[in-house]
This record gives structure tokens, sequence and C-alpha cells, in this order.
């Protein structure tokens, strides 16, 4: 009698053991949870840091009337991202044409942000700038992009960085 009851409490004990395991699984949070989905992009300051100093120099603002639909960031749940801006080209005539420049990314949880990798490297093309990209801040229905570009040339005594703000 003793050893049926401890094996239906066996059996009791496995069963709730697999299905605490399967609602922990079940409820466990995407951690790009929060930056998920389409951001329009509606601020931006751009300046310049002295290398040696940290002094900055030719610091600008851009506010939301600068922006249009093609300046946006597109997180998707599979951990891939589209970086999207505003180019402009000149024409014979004179005029100016906008255009619709993109960058693939991935992206990864990186310390309390994300970190973009671009998803496609070309090494034919040497530009002598690198650029990181990182997600510095998420809260509510806003986040920052901070990018940093590092010039290869060591007569260029500055880095470039941006924090472009964007809501949902």
């Amino acid at each position: 009698m003793n050893l049926k009851i401890n094996r239906m409490n066996a059996k009791h004990l496995l069963t709730l053991f697999i299905i605490g395991i399967t609602a922990l699984t079940a409820c466990k949070k995407n951690s790009n949870a929060p930056v998920e989905g389409k951001w329009q992009e509606v601020k931006m300051r751009y300046y310049n840091q002295d290398i040696t100093t940290g002094a900055i120099s030719e610091d600008t603002t851009y506010q939301a009337n600068t922006f249009g639909s093609f300046d946006y960031v597109q997180f998707n749940s599979n951990g891939t991202c589209v970086l999207s801006q505003t180019g402009f080209i000149g024409t014979e005539s004179g005029l100016v044409t906008k255009t619709q420049d993109m960058t693939d990314y991935t992206y990864a949880k990186s310390g309390s942000g994300f970190l973009l990798t671009p998803a496609h490297t070309n090494p034919d093309i040497i530009s002598g700038i690198g650029t990181t990209f990182t997600v510095s801040s998420v809260s509510g229905n806003t986040l920052i992009l901070h990018a940093v570009s590092s010039y290869l040339n060591p007569s260029v005594p500055y880095k470039t960085i941006s924090d472009s703000y964007y809501t949902k």
C-alpha cells in the first residue's frame, strides 16, 4: 500500500515538474522586445569630439521637421533591422532629388542597450571611416540610436558622434 502511494506521488511530482518547466519556458521574455517595431526619427544631435581633449565642436541639433518618411529604423523579431535615411542626388539640371538609403543590420542585446552589426560587408570598399551603432536607451515610445564614427586617417583629430531620437 505504501509503495502505491509513493509511486503516485512520484508520478504527480514528475507531472508538476514538467508543467513547471513548460510554464517557465513559455513565460521567457524576448530580450529584444523593447526595440521591436518601426521607429520614426524625430531629432538628431550631431557633433565632433576631439580625441585628445574631449572638446566638442560643430554641435548641431536637427529637429523633427528635418526628417521625413525615409528616416526610420525597423527592428524585426528575428534579430535583424533596417536603418533607413533620406539621401539626396543632384541632376544635370541642378535639381536635387530625395532618395532612400537603406542598410541592413543584425542586432543583439549588449549591456543595457543593443549593438547593431552590418549584415553585409564589402571587403573591396575601403572608406577610411568606421561607425558603430548602439541603441543606448529605450523607454516608453522613445529610442536613442548612438553612432560613433572614427577615422583611419591620423590627421583627423576627432570622432563624429550622433544621437538620433526615434518614436513609435
